[in-house]
């Protein structure tokens, strides 16, 4: 179930969507899930809602200087550019024919990082908000989102992730009224794209 983010309790959310997957295969690893999802050079690969990701900026490198090109991959501080395909609940939507101007972009920032350790039986957590301070970006007060990604081993030893995602703000109700629907079946994609490509790959 959705729970509390990092930054809105759970019930001051107008917007709420969960969805979890357990990953069936033997070889598959906590780690190998956390790779893939914080490695955004994978998304193309599996990821149908969000194809495409711009790391704008890192916590230790600000700019690509071209030299030295931004990492794909999460750490807590990294802010990006996130091009959602809003048709992704269409199976007839070919996401390697989009257009890059036919992606909804959205501007968010990590705000937690903290991979698996089965050892101690932490769970792998990342959270990421819009980011505020971004050019372009709609005061709090109208519209604000946080989701979070959760990966450990259940009771019966599979990898499990489970992801949400709440909205506050005047806007929200707007969304919730006019796409509740439409992101819940988004973010049923999202979970099982990330489950498929982690169960092939591992059985590879």
């Amino acid at each position: 179930m959705a729970q509390s983010t990092p930054s809105i309790p759970l019930n001051h959310a107008v917007v709420t969507t969960y969805s979890s997957a357990v990953i069936h295969n033997p070889k598959a690893s906590t780690a190998d899930a956390w790779n893939t999802l914080i490695d955004t050079s994978t998304w193309p690969e599996w990821n149908r809602l969000i194809p495409k990701v711009i790391i704008n900026s890192q916590p230790n490198q600000l700019e690509d200087t071209g030299e030295t090109p931004l990492s794909p991959v999460f750490q807590r501080g990294t802010k990006m550019s996130l091009l959602f395909n809003a048709n992704a609940d269409n199976e007839m939507n070919d996401t390697t024919l989009l257009e890059e101007s036919s992606l909804v972009i959205l501007k968010a920032v990590i705000t937690v990082c903290e991979p698996p350790t089965p050892e101690s039986n932490q769970k792998g957590r990342i959270a990421w908000a819009v980011d505020p301070q971004a050019e372009g970006s709609w005061p709090k007060w109208l519209v604000y989102a946080e989701r979070v990604h959760e990966i450990y081993q259940d009771e019966d030893g599979h990898v499990k992730i489970e992801d949400w995602e709440l909205q506050t703000g005047i806007v929200a109700y707007g969304i919730r009224w006019m796409m509740g629907a439409k992101l819940q079946r988004l973010r049923q994609v999202w979970i099982e794209n990330l489950k498929n490509f982690l169960e092939a790959r591992s059985q590879g």
